[in-house]
């Protein structure tokens, strides 16, 4: 991938839905590291801005990544679009990197693939794409802000599915300009990945989540064994 791209990895600490759920055991890692990882595989320059110094101190031992810790005011989940500009400016006033793209892999959403985050990137090279995927739980919540930010698409050809799809996290990509201007939601082009996404707000989504990563994780190790 273009090194020129930076990965944006929010992880605040708290949670409105299941507490601290970034770094609750998730597949023998946690939700947060697992985006990490995912990153780091790809070759992206990584930055990952949680909201806590201890966490800030564990993941500077562990990975060789940017951290930016976040003002706690900024964590709150309603900041992520600010928090992303800020993350910018800090690495390019501190290490002097000019970027042209980034992209931000919020922890909750475990289930992308490298495949998918590509393809998000591809098209957030032009201006600013999201990923979309079939939505079967219909939250209100999730709707308003779907409706508001976003555009319906309908989804004729996925069997036993819901006829629309929305933004759910999977991975977000823009230009500089976009990312420095806070104006991701202005002109976002809806990027449908080809199996439904697990955005996690509470336990039984956070179960769901992790009994599919750990099946497709199971069928991975198998075919490369063979």
């Amino acid at each position: 991938m273009n090194p020129e791209t930076i990965c944006f990895i929010p992880c605040r600490s708290a949670s409105k839905g299941l507490e601290r759920k970034n770094f609750r055991p998730f597949c023998g890692s946690d939700l947060t590291r697992r985006a990490i990882t995912l990153a780091l595989e790809m070759g992206l320059v990584v930055v990952a801005a949680p909201d806590d110094e201890t966490i800030a101190e564990q993941l500077r031992r562990e990975y060789d990544i940017h951290v930016f810790l976040r003002d706690p005011d900024l964590a709150d989940g309603d900041h992520q679009l600010e928090s992303w500009r800020l993350a910018h400016e800090y690495m390019e006033t501190h290490y002097k990197m000019q970027f042209t793209h980034g992209v931000m892999l919020e922890p909750s959403s475990p289930c992308r693939t490298v495949q998918d985050v590509e393809q998000i990137i591809d098209w957030g090279r032009k201006r600013a794409a999201g990923g979309v995927s079939v939505n079967r739980k219909l939250h209100p919540r999730k709707l308003r802000i779907f409706n508001d930010g976003g555009r319906v698409i309908n989804w004729v050809s996925f069997p036993c599915a819901h006829s629309f799809c929305q933004f759910n996290g999977i991975a977000y990509a823009a230009t500089r300009d976009v990312i420095m201007n806070e104006s991701l939601m202005d002109d976002i082009v809806g990027v449908i990945i080809d199996h439904p996404a697990v955005n996690i707000d509470d336990k039984n989504d956070f179960e769901l989540a992790e009994a599919w990563c750990w099946h497709h994780e199971r069928i991975k190790a198998s075919q490369g064994s063979v």
